[in-house]
């Protein structure tokens, strides 16, 4: 109310000082100094009234935003009110969206206000002092003759849904198990793109869907089947889909642990040359079983802990060249992975991410097979190695909330 009577006040000043300034006009013919006098004091009005406007919105918005209290509880603070909007403790559930502060007001130099101090419907309302300090309001109750302190902590509405992109950065290590002296090693820092989409909520299903892409050089060290040392540039295009789902338990003040599961699929063309040059197409898909956790140190920077154990399954390797072709069947091994997001908010819907990661898999020997050239001369047998492969990065990236 006080807000609306400054600003009618304002309005009529503002009038009556333009209805003198038009007097000034009609009945003075040489009152230049009269129409200045005139001007000053509209301009004085004006900027008195704005100032006295705008420390009343001070006053009346000192709490306005969203608070966290030490339980994880947000309320929304509106002009003299706050209401619940987000609670994970149960027997407020039903106190959602209903005023459980009211009637914020001055005393004695002091902030005040009536708050309803318990959740059973008989618990009263109970007057407690308000003290803002930076991003914190110090509460101060008097409970059984004892001072009790807590305080709301200013925040932000958590916002489940999360659209990443960004780019990534990484070492790629590959060594087929051969044995000496033949070999067979893939080697080189890799760039490459990422999105993914996140639906994470505290006491919540959780769902997430991811893709990475790269096409790059790794160097070639290897050798021939008859030990002949063998270096060159192999092309390799490298393609990764995962949808996990899992739920995400509230483990306490600004923390979360997700358990989950997934399925994820892994393809790699991987283009060897020489003298008779060939590709090579893996593919195989896996089972992720991991667990996440989400620590939020204050409103502006969150960390992450991701581990997931890999199991593989479906694995097939394919042989292109102008002499030859088949497919062998890869032996299925166990991977596993792991990374640790931290995130930077720089507005209400944006974030920078930086996610240092390490991943290693393994594939088995494949069964043998043989080729059958002009239906009589056979050729092999053929096989894929076993090999393991260490892949070490970093992902920078932005994250869109909402």
């Amino acid at each position: 109310m006080r807000r609306k009577h400054q600003n009618l006040i304002l309005f009529l000043l503002t009038r009556l000082s333009f209805a003198r300034y038009g007097a000034f006009r009609r009945y003075t013919v040489k009152g230049a100094k009269m129409k200045r006098v005139a001007r000053f004091l509209i301009v004085i009005l004006i900027i008195g009234g704005l100032a006295s406007n705008g420390l009343a919105q001070d006053d009346e918005s000192l709490f306005d935003g969203l608070w966290r209290t030490e339980s994880g509880s947000i309320i929304k603070i509106d002009g003299d009110q706050g209401i619940f909007v987000y609670t994970p403790v149960k027997s407020w559930k039903g106190y959602i969206n209903r005023v459980v502060i009211r009637n914020i007001r001055q005393k004695d130099n002091k902030w005040i206000a009536d708050e309803f101090i318990g959740p059973d419907g008989k618990s009263p309302w109970a007057e407690v002092e308000l003290e803002l300090n930076e991003n914190r309001i110090i509460r101060r109750v008097f409970s059984q003759g004892e001072l009790v302190e807590s305080y709301y902590e200013k925040t932000g509405l958590h916002k489940p849904n999360n659209v990443e992109f960004g780019f990534m950065y990484y070492n790629f290590d590959y060594k087929e198990d051969l044995p000496s002296p033949l070999k067979s090693t893939e080697e080189g820092w890799l760039p490459g793109f990422y999105m993914g989409y996140t639906y994470n909520k505290k006491d919540d299903l959780y769902t997430k869907l991811f893709t990475q892409y790269t096409q790059a050089d790794t160097d070639y060290d290897g050798t021939t089947w008859a030990g002949t040392p063998v270096t060159d540039t192999t092309d390799n295009v490298f393609l990764r889909f995962e949808w996990d789902i899992g739920y995400t338990f509230d483990s306490g003040g600004k923390s979360s642990v997700t358990p989950y599961v997934g399925w994820g699929y892994r393809y790699w063309k991987r283009g060897l040359g020489g003298s008779s040059p060939y590709d090579e197409k893996y593919t195989w898909q896996y089972i992720p079983v991991g667990i996440r956790a989400d620590f939020e140190l204050n409103d502006r920077w969150n960390m992450g802990a991701n581990v997931a154990v890999r199991f593989m399954f479906g694995g097939k390797m394919r042989v292109y060249s102008s002499t030859r072709n088949f497919k062998v069947d890869l032996g299925n091994k166990i991977g596993w992975f792991a990374e640790m997001p931290i995130r930077c908010k720089f507005s209400t819907a944006w974030s920078l991410v930086t996610t240092p990661w390490y991943e290693y898999s393994e594939i088995g020997k494949s069964n043998e097979v043989y080729i059958i050239y002009a239906g009589s001369f056979i050729d092999g047998p053929y096989y894929e190695p076993a090999s393991t492969t260490h892949q070490y990065g970093i992902n920078i990236g932005l994250v869109y909330s909402f």
